[in-house]
């Protein structure tokens, strides 16, 4: 169904075109997203024990078409996809589009491109599954989709994760963290910093690293 020199072979365009929609160094796209790819054929073995004394099996079986973000998870569950990038991001979209083309089976796997009318009609289909990573106010209408198929559907939704410091914290290691995981993605990652909280008595000094950190 896929050949998987694919990926690696397009690895720099992939940078690319991440720099192109996020501003994203290159080092963080690798570490983020190409890493795993990179040892994904090579088996690691089972390093626990005591399973090694077992007989215990999972029984996989595909769910259908499902309308997923994860694609690698679906194909090696033997189902088909599809693929919604969100609509900002067309250098990545693009990209996608043309990987998958060339590498996948296109009865298998599509890619949809476009913005609320195309996500409304794809959203009409009886999907098997559904995938969804973004805010609630847009999950609310994916939910309300999906009830009328009974489609079962996974949110992945942006928390409220804050980031605190307290007054014995070493003020120029907290700023450095912070800025780090704040910008990391680009922001778009679930654990981001949506508040900062600070004990009074290390305010003033923290204050004065924030800037440089960032």
């Amino acid at each position: 169904m896929a050949d998987m020199r694919g990926p690696k072979k397009s690895e720099l365009a992939i940078v690319d075109a991440v720099k192109d929609d996020l501003d994203r160094s290159d080092f963080e796209t690798y570490l983020t997203d190409l890493a795993d790819a990179r040892t994904a054929d090579e088996p690691t073995g089972d390093s626990f024990v005591a399973s090694r004394l077992g007989a215990a099996r999972i029984w996989k079986e595909p769910l259908g078409v499902v309308l997923i973000v994860p694609l690698i998870t679906a194909i090696t569950s033997s189902c088909c996809a599809v693929v919604k990038p969100p609509e900002l991001i067309v250098a990545c979209q693009n990209l996608l589009q043309d990987l998958v083309t060339r590498y996948l089976d296109s009865t298998a796997v599509r890619v949809v491109r476009g913005g609320v009318r195309e996500t409304t009609k794809l959203l009409e289909l009886p999907l098997n599954y559904i995938f969804f990573t973004g805010s609630a106010s847009v999950d609310r209408h994916i939910s309300a989709a999906a009830a009328k198929h009974l489609t079962p559907v996974a949110l992945e939704l942006g928390g409220q994760s804050a980031a605190i410091t307290g007054q014995s914290a070493d003020v120029d290691r907290a700023a450095n963290s912070v800025a780090h995981v704040k910008f990391l993605n680009a922001g778009q990652i679930c654990f981001t910093s949506a508040g900062y909280c600070e004990s009074p008595k290390v305010v003033r000094s923290s204050a004065s690293v924030q800037i440089p950190a960032v």
